[in-house]
């Protein structure tokens, strides 16, 4: 646990309130709840029997979704697990707590054309922390003991979730499966009436209901793009392409084709600039730009046309699924656009 917490607080110091439209970090705070029951492993003459009862835990931890595609989350938990028996009119419960680590990654499918929902299927990888311990209760027909030896025990955490977007936070439900890879039981129970005596094991696994909350950080406010004046509205416009999104970003990586030559360029979406002035190299230049719903207009504008004419950007274009290679051909009379639909 303590290595766990020492991780998310580096993590955390290092993206401080910094977040990019690629990686996005946010706390989570979550809950979970479910049933589980134990096994009757001695029945005896006139045995008590095992009923389904509450198990639940809550978690805190920190998350990081890359590019709306996948998501990665640690978080520390404390748990309970509720067993009962019963047997006529007499009834015994007892609750088994326990401390969890764990990491989860989860797939992320946009469902619908909105792009604020997705489906996120996935698995938590984790240990179950538990400490020696017994209690006993004495009634008036029976007695019974439940006792736990000390152990760190390896699970496993299927789940199937719907996550929605909320502004700069996510909310995440749905269904998740936990079982311990050691077979072992985590606890036994005695329960002696008369003379009959039954006795119980518990695995400490448990299948039920997930809610998590993932509050997003605030992010700085960008600093206004060095404004370089260029009169490219009187330019011809050749139009590269038409491309079509769901999502709520595109990323382009820019790069100069061919020999370097000094090339510099402006890049504009719907006459906003966001990329203003810029020397190409042979190192890539990653920028991310918002995406408005409907029809949008991406310019590439030439500031100079270096030493070989015409300004010539490779580009590789990424707007969800797969990517598009381009090459924006520019000059002093002629800029280069892509049409872009979200959808």
């Amino acid at each position: 646990m303590r290595l766990l917490f020492l991780l998310l607080l580096l993590v955390i110091g290092h993206v401080g309130f910094a977040q990019t439209r690629d990686n996005e970090i946010r706390l989570l705070t979550g809950l979970h709840l479910g049933m589980d029951r134990a096994k009757i492993v001695s029945p005896g003459a006139a045995p008590f029997r095992s009923g389904p009862w509450l198990a639940g835990s809550f978690e805190l931890g920190a998350s990081v979704v890359h590019r709306d595609r996948w998501k990665i989350a640690a978080s520390g938990a404390f748990a309970m697990n509720g067993y009962n028996y019963t047997r006529d009119r007499n009834s015994y419960n007892v609750v088994h707590f326990t401390q969890r680590a764990e990491i989860q990654f989860h797939w992320l499918l946009p469902m619908g054309v909105s792009g604020r929902t997705y489906v996120g299927l996935g698995s938590g990888l984790g240990l179950s922390f538990q400490g020696n311990g017994s209690v006993t209760s004495n009634e008036s027909t029976f007695s019974a003991t439940s006792s736990a030896q000390g152990r760190s025990a390896l699970f496993l955490a299927p789940e199937a979730t719907l996550l929605f977007r909320l502004g700069k936070h996510r909310l995440e439900g749905g269904l998740r499966y936990l079982r311990h890879l050691d077979r072992t039981p985590a606890s036994f129970t005695t329960i002696r009436s008369g003379g009959a005596t039954t006795v119980a094991s518990t695995m400490n696994d448990h299948f039920g209901l997930v809610l998590r909350f993932h509050m997003g950080f605030m992010k700085r406010p960008p600093l206004p793009p060095v404004v370089c004046e260029v009169a490219y509205v009187e330019r011809r416009t050749d139009l590269l392409t038409s491309l079509s999104t769901t999502w709520d970003h595109i990323t382009l990586e820019l790069m100069d084709n061919a020999e370097y030559d000094g090339d510099s360029i402006s890049i504009y979406m719907n006459d906003e600039p966001v990329l203003v002035g810029y020397e190409l190299t042979k190192r890539k230049k990653k920028i991310t730009i918002a995406v408005p719903y409907g029809a949008n207009t991406l310019l590439v504008v030439a500031h100079n046309e270096g030493r070989v004419p015409p300004n010539t950007a490779s580009c590789i274009l990424r707007r969800g699924k797969g990517r598009e290679q381009l090459l924006f051909r520019t000059s002093k009379e002629m800029n280069a656009a892509v049409e872009i639909i979200r959808e």
